[in-house]
């Protein structure tokens, strides 16, 4: 669990210095939306709200959903494969969104 802690650590480090160095002009979105922006722009506006509604509804719901007394992210296959999924999805739309 340490190790997942830094790495979202050093990620919301590379954001933020992201953000401030790159200064967004009035009305353009800031850089944590961005990959959100993308995904909605290549599907429908509702679609895309409700798989964001989804994808929050998971990761609230996944503590409740896995009952497994083991503790590591390794050996929680099925979860961890979903965490790093949606994070491989959101790092790919973020991309997207500044091409």
């Amino acid at each position: 669990m340490e190790e997942i802690g830094v790495v979202f650590l050093i990620t919301g480090i590379i954001l933020i210095a992201a953000a401030l160095r790159r200064p967004e002009p009035f009305g353009f979105p800031s850089i944590f939306f961005v990959g959100v922006l993308e995904m909605i722009d290549l599907v429908s506006p509702l679609f895309g709200a409700l798989v964001v509604f989804a994808v929050v509804i998971l990761l609230l719901a996944m503590p409740f959903l896995d009952k497994s007394e083991e503790k590591h992210p390794r050996k929680r296959l099925i979860f961890f494969a979903i965490i790093l999924a949606l994070m491989a999805f959101w790092a790919a739309f973020t991309v997207m969104g500044f091409l």
